[in-house]
């Protein structure tokens, strides 16, 4: 009986100590300090992109221009032919049987409208030019005949550029007659033509001349130079959460070629610019630098931009809220102490040192029969780690920002390092990016597709995009991206 009295009084005891022990474990509270917020900022990204930059010049511009310089009027003729109508002659030419008859030749030529059009690197210029040509005083005796005749002039040009921002054109010009010129005269028919040509080669040589001084006045090089400082610029990527930009900023300018685009003479330029992308404030463009010489260089213009994305730490720690009560719905079973019930109350997240991620999530816990019933916050570090190309956000390296005597401090440690915790960090984390990455892509391209500085638009698509490794920073989870595509800019006032 004595025995058994010392047993349960010692059983009363124990359980009365570990009563105690609960009753102050209950209400301990992980007495580790928060880890060090990050202030370093996301790298600014610096990159030479080669950007198109098109000076375009209406068409119809230089169509007028040409048909206010070349006279409607092209020529006139009044000369004397002494053998309108050779002499018949027989005996292989010996013996002349009729004299020679002569008249004056009077006449004039009068253009039409100048078109200018072409495709590709080709220029073409059309001009009707129609001609009355008379024979009068044939003879001295009849009065005269009068002929019309008709002809097109044809130009193809193949334009260029010098050092010096002059233009040159490789022209081939020629004519030929629609309606050759001339008249029945006493049963023999009599050309012109041979009069007329030296007229109408004498208008081929003047448009020859005049085409080169046209394009010239087009000012190939004010308009570049407007284009280049207008590169000068900043552009808005993504408007916030985070706010990104992009500040280009033009380094050299080479010659591609012109083209003729519809209605339009295309002065193919690539601009070789450092684009740098910024999170945070707008950065100031930089200052605009003097026109280069130009260089020579068909290369097409193709971009290559960085397009950071950055998950919020805010946003971010919803996301994980909402994973952790999906979790805490299931239970967390520890080794050595069982199935816990689990509140999670609160996700704290942020950047530390190093380069790491801090996640402090407040804790309920209530292990079997109660015995513990422990809250508190808990501080967690590791390593956002991906594979390059991969969205697939793992926290490598995660621990406990600190350990205590306490026994309810470990609990909460042992269940904020289980493997269903750190699942539901790394599913919110990687749900997140994927979200963020499309999010973020699709704001670029949209902004990219047509954007307007002043005087000076940009239109650019994305093609081929490809994302860095992920690392912490101040103001989130940065992530990398490169996106090359097509890039061009445009003067258009």
């Amino acid at each position: 009986m004595e025995s058994r009295t010392i047993i349960k009084r010692a059983r009363a005891a124990m359980c009365t100590m570990m009563v105690t022990i609960a009753s102050a474990c209950s209400t301990a509270t992980p007495d580790v300090p928060a880890p060090p917020r990050s202030t370093t900022a996301a790298p600014v990204v610096e990159q030479p992109s080669y950007i198109s930059v098109p000076v375009n010049v209406r068409v119809l511009e230089l169509e007028k221009a040409l048909n206010a310089q070349v006279p409607r009027a092209l020529w006139q003729i009044d000369e004397a032919k002494k053998d309108c109508v050779p002499a018949q002659r027989i005996f292989r030419g010996k013996l002349k049987i009729t004299p020679d008859i002569s008249c004056r030749i009077v006449g004039a030529a009068v253009r039409g409208p100048i078109r200018v059009g072409g495709a590709g690197e080709v220029l073409t210029i059309s001009m009707p030019v129609s001609v009355q040509v008379a024979a009068k005083d044939i003879g001295h005796v009849l009065k005269g005949e009068t002929a019309t005749a008709a002809a097109r002039v044809r130009a193809t040009a193949r334009l260029g550029m010098t050092a010096a921002w002059q233009p040159t054109a490789k022209i081939d010009i020629d004519y030929s007659w629609t309606k050759v010129p001339g008249v029945d005269l006493l049963g023999q028919r009599v050309k012109f033509g041979r009069k007329v040509d030296p007229r109408l080669q004498q208008v081929v040589a003047g448009l020859e001349r005049t085409l080169p001084r046209e394009l010239a006045k087009l000012n190939a090089r004010a308009e570049a130079a407007k284009a280049w400082n207008k590169g000068f610029t900043v552009l808005e990527l993504n408007a916030k959460n985070p706010p990104v930009w992009l500040r280009v900023t033009p380094k050299r300018i080479a010659y591609g070629g012109y083209r003729v685009v519809g209605g339009d003479i295309q002065l193919a330029l690539t601009a070789t610019a450092l684009t740098e992308t910024f999170v945070g404030p707008r950065p100031e463009p930089n200052a605009p630098t003097p026109l280069p010489p130009l260089a020579f260089d068909r290369r097409t213009g193709n971009a290559q931009l960085y397009v950071p994305v950055i998950a919020s730490y805010a946003e971010l720690e919803p996301v994980l809220m909402k994973a952790l009560g999906k979790l805490a719905k299931k239970g967390i079973t520890i080794p050595e102490v069982g199935a816990v019930d689990v509140q999670f109350r609160k996700v704290t997240i942020y950047g530390t040192d190093g380069g790491r991620l801090a996640v402090g999530i407040e804790i309920h816990a209530e292990t079997p029969r109660k015995v513990l019933t422990p809250t508190g916050l808990v501080w967690l570090t590791g390593v956002p780690v991906n594979e390059p190309g991969s969205r697939v956000v793992r926290v490598r390296d995660l621990t406990i920002g600190g350990t205590t005597d306490s026994p309810a401090t470990n609990l909460l440690a042992k269940i904020a390092l289980s493997p269903e915790t750190q699942a539901a960090l790394q599913e919110a984390l990687t749900e997140n990016f994927e979200r963020d990455y499309q999010k973020v892509l699709g704001k670029a391209n949209a902004a990219l597709a047509s954007k307007r500085t002043g005087d000076f638009l940009l239109s650019a698509k994305l093609t081929d995009v490809q994302n860095g490794r992920i690392s912490a920073y101040g103001e989130g989870l940065y992530m990398p991206v490169t996106g090359r595509g097509s890039a061009t800019i445009r003067y258009v006032p």
